[in-house]
């Protein structure tokens, strides 16, 4: 079971037809739920970051022996970064954003029947919030999202853990409670594109949910590269090389850490 799940979340080389069908199915699922939660909570502005993040935490664990249950082309993009044995290649890189995003478009049109797209919600940048804050905070919690990913459901280190899914479900969590109020809370291209249904004023502002997540998968993978050394190499590290990843580590942390205090601190009663 293992081998599985870490074989879903890396992707496959040259998956035979009946096995891309499965992982693209399970992808464009997968999305389809959780933007249906994104678009059902609107009305539910407290518990809707509960509610999105215990969604995906669900998604994660259903699919993710399948496809690696990304939802998220930041994350499919950051896994492709990440490289190693088993790595998804262009092909299936395409194949999977493609889903995620008709995934994306194809639950709020469903929850437009439910309690029609008057009442269903999508990601906006906060009235008075610059483009570009909404971009960068976007970008970070896109990161700490995708170095959870990488960290906790493709490494050695962390074989056979049971903790991967919860773990990348508060991290949406923690996220939309702290930079909600400024970007919208989407870090996911997919949940973005949502926008493009309401019209040309409501989705003015989709690139920030392009552009942040995916400069975010990008450097958490570039990140994970430099912190999760062992993953790509059999010899033993040196003594310098374990402090100074270790130090590497430590500070991430602690400035994610500052930056969920600051920005949550700073939010609305």
């Amino acid at each position: 079971a293992l081998t599985l799940r870490r074989e879903g979340a890396m992707g496959c080389a040259s998956p035979s037809m009946k096995a891309l069908v499965a992982k693209a199915l399970t992808e464009f699922l997968g999305t389809l739920f959780l933007c249906m939660t994104v678009a059902a909570s609107a009305g539910n502005s407290l518990i809707a970051p509960i509610a999105i993040g215990c969604a995906l935490m669900v998604a994660v664990y259903a699919g993710g022996h399948v496809s690696g249950g990304h939802y998220n082309p930041a994350v499919t993009l950051a896994v492709f970064l990440r490289g190693g044995d088993g790595a998804p290649g262009p092909p299936l890189v395409a194949v999977y954003v493609v889903s995620q995003v008709v995934g994306a478009l194809a639950g709020a049109l469903l929850t437009w029947n439910f309690i029609g797209p008057e009442a269903a919600g999508y990601a906006a940048v906060a009235p008075g919030a610059h483009p570009a804050s909404a971009c960068l905070c976007a970008a970070m919690v896109t990161f700490a999202l995708s170095s959870v990913v990488l960290h906790t459901a493709t490494t050695k280190a962390q074989e056979g853990n049971d903790f991967f899914g919860l773990a990348i479900g508060f991290t949406i969590l923690s996220g939309a409670v702290s930079v909600g109020r400024i970007s919208g809370g989407a870090f996911n291209p997919a949940v973005g594109s949502m926008t493009l249904l309401y019209g040309a004023e409501a989705s003015k502002d989709v690139w920030v949910y392009w552009v942040g997540p995916l400069i975010g998968g990008a450097a958490a993978a570039g990140a994970f590269r430099v912190l999760a050394w062992t993953e790509y190499h059999a010899e033993e590290p040196s003594r310098p090389r374990v402090l100074l990843t270790a130090a590497a580590t430590e500070a991430v942390g602690t400035m994610f850490i500052s930056f969920t205090v600051g920005t949550a601190g700073a939010s609305p009663s």
